[in-house]
């Protein structure tokens, strides 16, 4: 039996760790605002809005705190990676400052200082960033702010699945909201990937793949 399904959706993001980091070490603050196994930033333990808060490993253990440095910070990958989104959990209150600029991958971000009202909250920016490895810079140039950070996220759409249909199949990836189209040749293959297929996508685009072939 020969026929055609269609789905239709939003982009949804998907988690990438990266295999490894280096950072400008944390200072000692109130607490040791340090990274004390050189996996906190990607561990996926943030913090709350009370930084002091101790989760069960000590006072303010979740938070890596900067305050003379102007921190650098490199995410190693398994192979090369197109991060759509980065995102970067930050602190705001008392002596603690979100920094007044972000530089990812050499494309720089300006802050207000308004971005949080107070507390913590993940700030995102949008790439695309490509290659092994991201790169980090966070830049305020006052030794008398902190800057504090528990998390960073690296995020990149997903539009895949399987067709488990009985003969070759096509598989038609549009995304709605750029107006783009993607056909995967035909395939006995159940696995498909319109983003791999070259499909433009970022989180929260509509999308719609159709996939023609004879059932099972």
């Amino acid at each position: 039996m020969f026929g055609a399904l269609t789905i239709s959706g939003v982009a949804a993001a998907d988690l990438i760790t990266p295999s490894s980091y280096t950072a400008t070490p944390g200072e000692k603050g109130y607490y040791y605002e340090i990274d004390e196994t050189g996996t906190q930033l990607i561990d996926g333990v943030i913090g709350t809005n009370n930084w002091q808060e101790d989760l069960g490993n000590g006072n303010s253990y979740e938070w890596i705190g900067w305050l003379v440095a102007n921190p650098h910070l490199n995410f190693a990958f398994d192979a090369p990676v197109k991060i759509e989104q980065v995102a970067i959990g930050f602190y705001q209150g008392s002596s603690i400052y979100v920094p007044k600029s972000v530089i990812i991958n050499g494309k720089s971000f300006t802050l207000s200082g308004n971005e949080i009202a107070g507390g913590r909250k993940f700030l995102k920016f949008n790439g695309p960033f490509t290659g092994p490895s991201i790169e980090i810079d966070l830049i305020d140039d006052d030794a008398g702010k902190w800057i504090f950070i528990d998390e960073i996220q690296f995020s990149t759409p997903s539009i895949q699945g399987t067709a488990p249909w009985k003969t070759g199949h096509t598989v038609t990836c549009l995304n709605v909201t750029q107006n783009k189209t993607v056909t995967l040749p035909k395939t006995k293959a159940s696995a498909w990937d319109c983003e791999k297929a070259g499909l433009p996508v970022k989180s929260g685009d509509k999308i719609k793949v159709t996939i023609e072939g004879a059932k099972y």
